[in-house]
């Protein structure tokens, strides 16, 4: 295998551990979310939802464990390994707690053993919620090292709607980074889309997907004007993301590929969870003539925490737009 083909296969445990631990978290953001709240108030509940830690502490002893990914990024494994000294303790309280919830415990105790749970559970998890984005921070950031390369590498062989189809989903990202703060350069978002643009006019003209999708890339940034021409309204950002790329019946996403780096993206903005999908379910596009090939491309996001969010297979990170982080 290639140097790259071994690296892209050392980090893929990394990032598929992650897609678990966001999937359940985005998915399940409307129980688990006011369960924390309600913990770490010191109220009383009848049932309590948290994260899945122990399918995270899973993946993370297996990857650690795998001699291919071992080595290959020795800050990943700096930080995983970080991760893993505070799940060794928070992962068994998380599920004595939930064990206690389930059987109703707390009628024979009057919450006494949860209190004291709670106690241990709260200075551990914020432990863990620092350990983790600092791990995914650095999953994050060597992902993108390897998809720089990937655009490289078309152009270098010539695949340049390949490249663009990548660079736009580059480009389209950092634009809904860049409003995603408090504050909003709306100049610098102008310029952002003129890079956009740009890189649309590079595309071939056609109809069909190449028209749907140049159609649904105006639109979104359509929605990214109307946000930015006022006060930040949390509806109007919502709309961004739903207008961020193609509709899932419009288009499949598509890969570079046979099994490429996929991700996921979290958002927190306006304290609503949802995920951005950076390619989803695998589909060849062919556009027609010698640059005929394999594409990537982006998967419609969802601001529902009832639907599935990141289809089976599909790696993710936990993205917080307001620390502007991919």
């Amino acid at each position: 295998a290639s140097n790259a083909q071994s690296r892209e296969a050392a980090l893929s445990p990394y990032l598929e551990a992650t897609n678990d631990y966001n999937h359940n978290i985005v998915t399940f953001d409307f129980s688990i979310a006011p369960s924390l709240d309600s913990l770490r108030k010191g109220e009383h509940k009848e049932y309590i939802s948290l994260p899945n830690f122990e399918n995270l502490k899973t993946a993370l002893e297996a990857a650690r464990s795998d001699p291919k990914v071992a080595g290959v990024y020795p800050d990943i494994d700096a930080a995983a390994d970080d991760l893993l000294a505070v799940l060794k303790d928070l992962e068994p309280l998380a599920a004595k707690l939930k064990s206690y919830y389930s059987a109703k415990t707390y009628m024979t105790d009057n919450y006494a053993q949860s209190d004291e749970m709670v106690a241990q559970f709260f200075p551990l998890y914020d432990k863990f919620d620092a350990a983790y984005d600092k791990f995914d921070a650095v999953v994050t950031d060597r992902y993108k090292e390897l998809r720089l390369a990937q655009i490289d590498a078309l152009h270098s062989e010539g695949k340049e709607n390949a490249a663009a189809f990548l660079e736009l989903n580059g480009k389209t990202r950092e634009l809904v980074e860049m409003i995603s703060g408090e504050q909003v350069d709306k100049n610098a978002a102008e310029a952002k889309i003129g890079e956009i643009s740009a890189l649309l006019e590079k595309l071939p003209s056609g109809t069909g997907f190449l028209s749907s999708y140049k159609s649904q890339v105006n639109s979104f940034i359509g929605q990214v004007r109307e946000y930015t021409s006022g006060s930040p309204d949390p509806k109007k950002f919502n709309n961004v993301i739903e207008e961020s790329g193609p509709r899932r019946g419009t288009v499949r996403a598509m890969s570079v590929q046979d099994q490429p780096l996929v991700r996921c993206y979290r958002n927190r903005q306006h304290r609503r969870s949802s995920v951005l999908h950076e390619d989803s379910d695998q589909a060849v596009i062919r556009i027609g003539g010698p640059d005929a090939h394999q594409l990537h491309q982006w998967h419609t996001p969802t601001l529902r925490g009832g639907d599935d969010p990141c289809p089976r297979n599909a790696y993710t990170t936990r993205a917080d737009f307001r620390r502007h982080r991919l």
